[in-house]
């Protein structure tokens, strides 16, 4: 069984975005002629995404990725903002960035990541 997006890492919708990595590979040949095939038949799509997590949760959210997720490979259910269904997602290299959101209490972290989502075809 996949592991979830904890509920305590609110995804701020206002720094989340998609990006699609290209689906064809292009050739160029000597005659100037471009070629253009597929690489894989599903798109690769990174959701690039700030969350907010309290200062209590850090720990939690920090071992969530180190061990549950094993360093940030492993899969997990993540159900992007305005949607309804859940989609399997990973940390792109497993790189987080941490950053105090709020240095008043209650503190919060702002955590900056990418996660690699295929496309359902």
């Amino acid at each position: 069984m996949a592991a979830t997006w904890p509920a305590y890492a609110q995804v701020d919708a206002s720094t989340y975005r998609i990006d699609y990595d290209p689906v064809l590979d292009t050739e160029r040949f000597e005659d100037g002629f471009l070629r253009q095939r597929k690489q894989r038949s599903r798109a690769l799509a990174r959701h690039r995404l700030t969350a907010l997590v309290p200062n209590a949760s850090r720990s939690a959210f920090q071992s969530w990725i180190k061990t549950t997720l094993n360093g940030g490979a492993d899969e997990f259910n993540f159900t992007p903002p305005g949607e309804a269904a859940a989609v399997k997602a990973r940390i792109d290299g497993g790189r987080v960035r941490w950053q105090a959101a709020s240095t008043a209490e209650p503190i919060q972290w702002a955590v900056t990541l990418s996660l690699l989502v295929l496309e359902v075809a």
